[in-house]
């Protein structure tokens, strides 16, 4: 399917990238963007987030826009023969647990809507995959990727924090109905009860690389945000963290062996989601694809933390060096 994608055709060299796309352009376009969509879907992830770019700009579509489909075209081309990989005897089936990663980017994408073109929207991505239970003591394990998206926030949001906090709500939820799924499959289960026995019967890991989020959700102190939609959110993650296998929730966090649902914190560079969000390079996510999860950052970015360490460190130094004594004011004589 991907091989057989035609890109569109279109004359460019008399044209601003600002031009407006005429009709049969568009029809181009939205052909182009129905099978890349398709192919996203299924296996290649990689795509997911410039398509999903691309047919949110079907209806004011530009030069720049059919520019930038092409280059989709040419992109998921380069790498036809991408396959998602699911290795037998990875992992234990009746051992596995449940692991959503979720990131999101901030004020960075532009809607179309009936009165113009919107502003400030969020992106937001989730990647569901079962594990080897090994990833909860570790930063290392072999997975299957079971389900990926990369979608627009429809809310506006007002910080990080919140567009964090909209992905994994958005995450979790498809991680519950995958881990009720699966358990139902091992077990029936009581549909009128799914949720609770499907969280005794297989843990859930949540995977984000937004250190506020997750401070958030593991202080003991209930304090409420200043934004109180957001703060509601935020609190309904928490209940969840601090549950127990036994359904019961205490004044401590629940021990590792002991809980329903662990939010695990991460590097940047070690966010497999990240390409879902922006447009950049994907080693991370494809190693998820390849049933590899690897939650250690890189050498660069540890390299350029320990750097920001050291220079706040000898900034501090520097202005307990500088201080001295008062001087004494110049005395002044008049005639």
């Amino acid at each position: 399917t991907t091989e057989q994608i035609e890109p569109i055709k279109f004359d460019s060299v008399k044209r601003k990238n600002s031009d407006k796309a005429t009709q049969s352009e568009v029809s181009q376009l939205r052909s182009v963007n129905g099978s890349l969509g398709w192919i996203a879907r299924q296996c290649r992830g990689d795509l997911a987030y410039s398509t999903s770019k691309s047919q949110s700009a079907i209806t004011e579509a530009k030069v720049e826009d059919l520019k930038e489909a092409n280059d989709i075209v040419k992109t998921a081309k380069a790498d036809s023969g991408f396959k998602l990989r699911f290795l037998g005897g990875a992992f234990d089936w009746k051992d596995a647990v449940m692991v959503t990663i979720t990131d999101a980017s901030f004020a960075q994408e532009n809607v179309p809507g009936p009165r113009g073109t919107k502003g400030h929207r969020s992106q937001k991505a989730r990647i569901n995959a079962l594990a080897d239970p090994k990833i909860m003591y570790s930063d290392q394990a072999a997975c299957h990727c079971l389900s990926y998206a990369s979608v627009t926030d429809k809310r506006v949001c007002s910080s990080t924090l919140q567009a964090e906090a909209h992905a994994m709500i958005t995450g979790t939820n498809q991680g519950d109905r995958l881990r009720g799924i699966i358990q139902d499959c091992k077990e029936p289960m009581d549909l009128a009860n799914w949720e609770e026995e499907s969280a005794r019967g297989m843990r859930h890991l949540w995977i984000t690389d937004c250190a506020s989020l997750s401070e958030h959700l593991r202080n003991p102190k209930d304090e409420k945000l200043e934004n109180t939609r957001l703060s509601i959110d935020v609190q309904a993650l928490k209940q969840l963290i601090w549950t127990n296998l036994d359904g019961e929730q205490g004044d401590e966090l629940p021990k590792l062996e002991e809980s329903r649902n662990i939010v695990k914190w991460v590097d940047t560079s070690a966010m497999a989601a990240d390409p879902l969000t922006k447009k950049m390079k994907c080693e991370k996510l494809k190693e998820v694809f390849n049933g590899k999860l690897d939650l250690r950052a890189t050498p660069e970015s540890m390299l350029t933390k320990l750097r920001k360490r050291k220079l706040r460190r000898s900034k501090s130094q520097l202005s307990l060096i500088h201080i001295s004594e008062p001087t004494r004011p110049e005395r002044i004589s008049y005639a």
